[in-house]
């Protein structure tokens, strides 16, 4: 596999993940709004109720695929690169975004609500989508050196996680909790052999491992 292809096979594009967050930030926001006055709650009441309901599904449905490991890796004969986890920066990584989505989408309801109005409300969704953006500026990043090639791999709270050999894009993830991401190294010493990073993003605690498969 070429490198170019690899990269046109990614589970989604780079900026899938950061529609979503945006994306149901909105729904909740709207959502909360329209639906508080038929029911006779505040929209910070409803909106309570909403956010974290909508969270917990979103979190189980994706948390569900973390099962899917990759068998015939796992039983492959292959040496392995790298083994960690980080703590502090993936803290960052959910709290930053989850925090601007819970801002923003508060912010939404109530100008819906509002009919548009309340400088409140635009300052919450100004913040809430400042959060946002702010959260990729938090990497998660790992490098390895494996026969003199250089083995990166990166990770972003909003544009999931990215895979490089030598400097060269391989292949990038998604939208998921379990990930698993590939890649050949093009020549020299091991040319030919595919490097494989598989990664779990925890709430507390974001796992990489990365193999050398022949």
């Amino acid at each position: 596999m070429e490198p170019s292809q690899a990269v046109r096979t990614g589970a989604s594009g780079r900026w899938r993940t950061l529609a979503i967050v945006i994306g149901v930030s909105v729904a909740v926001g709207v959502a909360s709004g329209l639906l508080s006055r038929p029911l006779g709650l505040s929209p910070g009441t409803l909106w309570a109720v909403t956010f974290p309901s909508v969270f917990l599904l979103v979190w189980l449905l994706f948390n569900a695929r973390a099962a899917a490991i990759d068998e015939p890796t796992a039983q492959a004969r292959h040496a392995v690169l790298l083994d960690a986890s980080a703590r502090g920066r993936r803290l960052v990584q959910v709290i930053g975004p989850m925090a601007g989505t819970f801002i923003g989408s508060f912010g939404i309801a109530l100008l819906v609500r509002e009919g548009g109005g309340g400088i409140g409300a635009g300052v919450a969704v100004v913040v809430g989508v400042a959060l946002i953006l702010a959260s990729l500026a938090c990497p998660i990043s790992w490098t390895v050196l494996y026969k003199g090639h250089q083995i990166r791999f990166d990770n972003y709270p909003c544009i999931a996680e990215r895979l490089f050999i030598d400097g060269v894009l391989v292949d990038r993830g998604g939208f998921g909790v379990v990930m698993t991401l590939r890649g050949r190294i093009a020549g020299g010493d091991g040319g030919g052999e595919q490097i494989v990073a598989t990664s779990r993003a925890g709430l507390v605690a974001f796992t990489c491992r990365i193999v050398a498969v022949p």
